[in-house]
């Protein structure tokens, strides 16, 4: 059975928190009220995507 590692899952915080900061600033930054809606989008996106990912992650990879 694969399992994520804690560094898998870290690497996985960082990615989310980046794609965070990125949605503030490509919508105006932090002080925008709208960049936060933008933002809060991409987590609320994360978050849906969440199940597929851990379907695509229990995946047997082929060795050749």
């Amino acid at each position: 059975m694969n399992r994520i590692s804690l560094e898998g899952r870290s690497v996985i915080v960082a990615m989310c928190v980046g794609q965070l900061g990125v949605a503030l600033d490509a919508t105006g930054g932090p002080q925008n009220a709208s960049a936060w809606m933008a933002a809060f989008a991409v987590l609320a996106a994360g978050i849906l995507l969440g199940p597929l990912a851990l379907l695509w992650s229990r995946q047997e990879t082929l060795e050749p």
